[in-house]
């Protein structure tokens, strides 16, 4: 237990570096990102999925990303790049915590550790689907948390696939307004912000008991 928590506290540790670094030196204009993106042409919408999928080794926020592929592309191709983006870039995350704690976390959980480990193993569609519908926790966190757990591949791939469809289309929308400056973009943008909002307090009344969040 004590090796758990030891190495939990130097996780938490390099995840403070890392959004301090982001905070400090990764202050990117979405504009400016716009920008770089489009200036490799052709190559632009396959460039901005090869960094969407490298990403969450520097904890870059997703959001900024996917709003950038509103400005960038559009509503429809943005929200198809990042959907491809974000979950290329979800499933890394979930292997490279699976080889982690593969390699050094070989000791069985304990307690309450054991018992959210073993609930996401059990409902671990469930669990992940209603984590990704929630925009206030963190993309990365659940990629990384679902890796570290047994939870098997197949129930983490479809619960992110579509637990990030109404975000991705929400901030794509937002992204998408900026450029277009219409009117129903930007309706449509707020309704799905709405929707994100709703979303989890009705799974929560749907699965009260499945889910013991």
């Amino acid at each position: 237990m004590k090796k758990i928590i030891t190495r939990g506290i130097g996780a938490l540790i390099v995840v403070l570096i890392l959004l301090w670094t982001n905070l400090t030196f990764l202050d990117i204009d979405p504009d400016e990102f716009r920008n770089w993106i489009l200036s490799f042409g052709w190559f632009a919408p396959l460039f901005y999925i090869v960094l969407y999928t490298i990403r969450p080794l520097i904890l870059f926020p997703a959001s900024i990303f996917t709003i950038v592929g509103g400005l960038a592309f559009g509503v429809t191709f943005g929200i198809i790049f990042a959907l491809i983006g974000a979950t290329s870039g979800a499933i890394f995350s979930f292997f490279v915590a699976r080889k982690v704690s593969s390699r050094f976390m070989k000791k069985k959980w304990t307690g309450v550790a054991e018992t959210i480990e073993s609930q996401l193993k059990v409902r671990g569609f469930l669990y992940i689907l209603a984590l990704r519908l929630m925009p206030v926790i963190n993309f990365d966190l659940i990629s990384y948390v679902s890796g570290f757990s047994n939870v098997r591949f197949k129930p983490y791939f479809f619960a992110t696939f579509f637990g990030i469809i109404p975000g991705t289309i929400a901030y794509n929308l937002l992204g998408a307004s900026f450029v277009e400056q219409n009117p129903l973009t930007i309706i449509l943008a707020i309704l799905m912000f709405i929707i994100l909002i709703l979303i989890p307090l009705i799974l929560r009344r749907k699965f009260k008991g499945k889910l013991d969040m």
